[in-house]
C-alpha cells in the first residue's frame, strides 16, 4: 500500500530512463448510505450515499455481490421495504458495501360498509345505529354527515342519510360513502283528552 516510484531503462542505454509512480490504495470502509422513504406511485429519486473521501466514486447494487451500476432509482409501484447496497472505490479498487433501505408506504385503504336499513327506535323519530368501515393499517378514519363529524353509534333521523367515511395517512386521503335508511314503522297513536 502507498505510493512507490520506479524507473525503466530503455534497452541498450544506462542513462535514458522513464520514471513512473504507482499508487496502491485499499478502500477499507463503506460510504455513508442515505435511506429513502416514498409513497406508492410517488416519483423516486436516485439512491444516494456520501463517500468518505472526495476522490472516491459510488457503486450501487441491486443484490449483494451483483453487478455494480453508477445509479439506481427504486420503484415505488408496490408498498414494502426494499434493500439495495452501495460501495465506494477508486481506480478499480472497491471497498465493502453498506445497506440502503427504501421504504414505500401504502396509500390509505378504505372499504365502506354495505348500505344499512333499520326501523326507528320505539317512540322515536330516529334510530341509534352502529356502523364501521374497514381501514388499512396506519390510516386514521373519520365519518361525516353533510360535513359534520359523527361517531358510531349515531342517532340517524327517519329517512335516508349519506355518511362519508375518510381514511387518511401520510400518503394521501380516500373517501367512500354509504347510506343509512331509517323507516318509521310505528302506527300513529291517537290520544283523546
Amino acid at each position: 500500500l502507498g505510493t512507490n516510484t520506479y524507473y525503466a531503462l530503455f534497452p541498450g542505454t544506462t542513462s535514458c530512463y522513464y520514471q513512473f509512480t504507482i499508487s496502491v490504495v485499499k478502500v477499507t470502509e463503506p460510504p455513508v448510505p442515505e435511506n429513502a422513504e416514498y409513497c406508492v406511485g410517488e416519483t423516486a429519486g436516485a439512491l444516494t450515499a456520501t463517500t468518505t473521501d472526495p476522490s472516491y466514486s459510488l457503486f450501487f447494487y441491486n443484490t449483494p455481490g451483483g453487478t455494480a451500476t453508477s445509479s439506481i432509482t427504486p420503484s415505488t409501484a408496490a408498498a414494502g421495504t426494499f434493500t439495495y447496497w452501495v460501495a465506494q472505490g477508486v481506480n478499480g479498487c472497491v471497498g465493502p458495501t453498506a445497506t440502503i433501505t427504501v421504504t414505500v408506504n401504502p396509500l390509505p385503504e378504505l372499504t365502506c360498509p354495505q348500505d344499512i336499513s333499520v326501523n326507528n327506535d320505539p317512540g322515536e323519530c330516529e334510530a341509534e345505529v352502529e356502523f364501521s368501515a374497514t381501514v388499512g393499517l396506519g390510516a386514521t378514519l373519520t365519518y361525516t354527515v353533510d360535513g359534520s363529524p359523527i361517531t358510531s353509534p349515531y342517532a340517524f333521523p327517519v329517512g335516508v342519510t349519506t355518511v362519508t367515511a375518510t381514511a387518511e395517512n401520510d400518503c394521501g386521503q380516500v373517501t367512500c360513502t354509504f347510506t343509512v335508511t331509517v323507516t318509521d314503522n310505528e302506527k300513529p297513536v291517537i290520544t283523546t283528552t
